[in-house]
């Protein structure tokens, strides 16, 4: 399936034009229609590479190559909502603010959780006021859910799955096709290799419960690691981010970072888990005089 961008949209635009007098890019003949439905984690990795050479041109003013990045990117993986936002802000600056109402408008999606978060995005940038002033970006703008998607909620749930040692609510959060990221380090470990992150790809909830028993903060006679969670977290972007302590008290290890992909408005899988280790109890029995 393709999106079709038509030469009509400027016609339905001659009202309030949306396109600069001298754009810097031509009206596309189509681009890739959206499809939410993950694609297999080796081809989402190619996209998202293609993804973040566009986002590097689009900084630096080389609209061509962005374009071709984006453009590549998305049709590689039609689910990645964040690359056709991009894409939509690169026709925007590029003087083609039809095109980018038009992305915006293959954005509305039921049951999309990435499409309204890429709207929510959308409507609170600066570069996008002239199309939310427009009589058809009104008319989408009246379309958009206004409730935030629940982060606290997938964010609490997943970090007291892992701290428990049990994982109960870890197949909500965990995505077979996705994957995610598991980053450890030790910086205060003796082995330097250990102070370095490392970082593996998994995949699915058996192993994301596995992970979650080697914490073990309600269920001592198991042993396991404690896991400290901070008190209070701070969001950037798809990720949230807590203090970890420094050091890491010893035969403990700290949760630094979860990141999330939102499926539905209600559901979310989960992409990276950043633990961080502090020294075992062997070496610092070494240490000890």
């Amino acid at each position: 399936m393709v999106m079709t961008v038509l030469a009509g949209t400027s016609v339905a635009c001659q009202e309030q034009p949306l396109d600069a007098a001298a754009p810097k890019l031509p009206i596309p003949n189509t681009l890739p229609a959206l499809n939410p439905t993950p694609v297999a984690w080796s081809v989402a990795r190619r996209a998202r590479m293609l993804h973040e050479d566009g986002e590097k041109a689009l900084l630096t003013g080389q609209f061509k190559d962005a374009l071709s990045h984006l453009t590549g990117a998305v049709q590689l993986d039609p689910s990645r909502i964040e690359a056709r936002l991009a894409l939509a802000r690169l026709y925007a600056k590029a003087g083609r603010s039809s095109v980018s109402l038009t992305l915006l408008e293959s954005m509305v999606a039921k049951d999309c959780g990435g499409c309204v978060e890429a709207l929510q995005f959308a409507k609170a940038d600066p570069l996008f006021v002239p199309i939310w002033q427009h009589r058809r970006g009104q008319a989408l703008a009246e379309k958009l859910p206004t409730a935030a998607l629940p982060w606290e909620r997938w964010v609490e749930q997943t970090s007291h799955s892992f701290a428990d040692g049990i994982g109960r609510e870890l197949p909500k959060v965990v995505h077979a096709q996705i994957g995610f990221e598991l980053v450890r380090s030790c910086p205060d470990c003796s082995n330097p290799d250990r102070r370095k992150p490392e970082r593996r790809r998994l995949f699915g909830a058996r192993i994301a419960v596995k992970l979650a028993s080697r914490f073990n903060t309600t269920q001592k006679r198991f042993g396991g690691v404690n896991l400290i969670v901070g008190a209070a977290h701070t969001r950037k972007g798809r990720c949230v981010i807590w203090s970890v302590p420094s050091p890491v008290p010893v035969g403990q290890a700290a949760l630094r970072e979860l990141c999330f992909r939102p499926l539905t408005p209600t559901r979310a899988a989960l992409t990276k888990i950043d633990v961080v280790y502090g020294q075992s109890v062997v070496d610092a029995a070494k240490k000890s005089p």
